[in-house]
């Protein structure tokens, strides 16, 4: 992707007035909507050679009868399978903790707080910007990078479960 090229885009967002903003702030930019889990894997596995940007909200809410899987599911997915792709979380309820360690976790270009006022159209840009910047740098290292953190998360949660065996 060039300097003068727009992104390609997925955004998980199952509210549709964020949708619409999320898509016209976004203008520009290729932008393909997933509004449910389910939704997104599909789109992911199709897309993802042609993606540059996954954008998810956290918190995916019902769908038919059923609760959604949750943003960091479809995060953890796209970091398993599509280390290359840039990632975005955007939330109004972060959980409790370091957001430095939500970022690592998820291997987030950034994380994105909504208030009341929302997060605003620039810095949403601003994010994308950020990521396609962050993209561009580690293109190339990005699948062992992403191959280091999956191995670091499973060290971490066999650590945790040979603890409570002991």
């Amino acid at each position: 992707m060039g300097p003068q090229q727009l992104a390609s885009i997925l955004m998980v967002e199952d509210n549709d007035r964020s949708a619409r903003f999320i898509a016209l702030a976004l203008h520009g930019h290729t932008v393909e909507r997933a509004s449910s889990a389910a939704t997104a894997y599909r789109k992911l596995d199709r897309l993802a050679n042609s993606l540059d940007v996954i954008i998810v909200d956290r918190h995916l809410s019902l769908t038919g009868n059923t609760l959604d899987a949750s943003g960091d599911e479809v995060l953890e997915y796209a970091l398993d399978h599509y280390p290359g792709i840039s990632r975005i979380m955007i939330t109004a309820a972060p959980r409790a903790g370091d957001v430095d360690e939500v970022k690592a976790q998820f291997g987030l270009a950034a994380l994105l707080l909504k208030t009341e006022q929302g997060y605003g159209a620039p810095g949403l840009r601003r994010a994308v910007e950020r990521a396609l910047l962050s993209l561009k740098n580690i293109k190339d290292g990005a699948v062992h990078e992403a191959f280091d953190l999956i191995v670091e998360r499973l060290e971490e949660e066999y650590k945790v479960q040979r603890t409570g065996l002991e």
